[in-house]
């Protein structure tokens, strides 16, 4: 029994880390998290436009200063066009 309770332990430290690690959107463009889609989303990306995370440019290199990963909609580790995009097709989406 106590092996079973270190298992459901671990398993939901996991997903807590999981969904800190890749925030889960209730509306996709919905970078902000308050449930719709508007200026604030955009601007948020658009402050970190043309910025990448870690290990982007080569193995063990650290993120732009500007790199804010919830702006990273695409998933890509980089902030450009196509995550401006998914703002701007969900803009005005609860």
């Amino acid at each position: 029994m106590k092996g079973a309770k270190i298992f459901a332990i671990a398993v939901l430290a996991l997903l807590a880390l999981t969904a800190y690690m890749h925030p889960v959107f209730a509306v996709t463009g919905d970078v902000n998290g308050d449930g719709k889609v508007d200026g604030k989303d955009l601007t948020t990306v658009a402050q970190a436009f043309g910025s990448y995370g870690p290990d982007y440019l080569h193995p063990g290199s650290p993120p732009n200063p500007r790199w804010n990963p919830a702006a990273d909609l695409k998933a890509d580790n980089k902030i450009d066009g196509a995550d401006l995009t998914v703002v701007a097709s969900n803009f005005g989406k609860s």
